[in-house]
């Protein structure tokens, strides 16, 4: 959580150094914060998702060789990842971060 906190402050500050929240809500639990926040200026989770900053946790978490040892059972030693990831929040009642049950939904069919 510490990570998902990470960017979180991120988002905080830069809203905060551009006017466009008074309060970064630093004191709100994990649990409530990007709400307070999403309150001060909706469109907060989505600038959240869209940031691109990939915290140094996350990174290792890519790199973990325990992890890489057990994926190259499955699928052998060329492992690749996406570069491209997103943190997709799910704030109460935000059209904005509402997705299908799966968020490649839209390119299934719709049978699946």
């Amino acid at each position: 959580m510490e990570a998902i906190n990470e960017c979180v402050d991120i988002v905080a500050d830069n809203l905060f150094k551009g006017r466009k929240i008074t309060d970064k809500a630093e004191k709100a639990s994990f649990y409530k914060r990007l709400i307070l926040l999403e309150k001060q200026f909706p469109g907060t989770a989505v600038l959240l998702h869209k940031q691109g900053y990939l915290p140094v946790a996350f990174r290792n978490l890519w790199a973990n060789e325990r992890l890489l040892n057990i994926v190259e059972q499955f699928i052998g030693p060329e492992i690749a990842g996406h570069p491209v990831w997103n943190l997709r929040t799910k704030t109460p009642v935000n059209e904005q971060t509402t997705v299908p049950w799966h968020q490649d939904n839209a390119y299934l069919d719709h049978t699946c």
